[in-house]
């Protein structure tokens, strides 16, 4: 069983490893932590591609809060972030 060290954030094993069951996410366009009840947020995964466009075999993950969802901001946050990591072409 796990057990809570002293000073330790968490839970940690007998390793010494933090096992938390659930650690929260942040939405990449806006930065805000992700809830547990956001249930309309989303991780989208994007492939990466080659010069002559075929898949790599990489991805980069993208999260979404369900706000921006919400208020129909999705795809030019997906778009924004994307620029920003250099990997949307224009």
């Amino acid at each position: 069983m796990a057990a809570r060290e002293e000073g330790s954030a968490g839970m940690v094993n007998d390793q010494g490893k933090v096992v938390d069951l659930y650690v929260p996410r942040r939405c990449d366009y806006t930065n805000k932590i992700l809830d547990s009840k956001d249930i309309s947020s989303v991780q989208i995964n994007v492939g990466l591609v080659d010069q002559q466009g075929r898949y790599t075999g990489q991805n980069t993950t993208v999260v979404l809060s369900g706000y921006l969802r919400s208020k129909g901001k999705s795809a030019g946050a997906l778009e924004a972030v994307l620029k920003q990591r250099k990997l949307f072409p224009y």
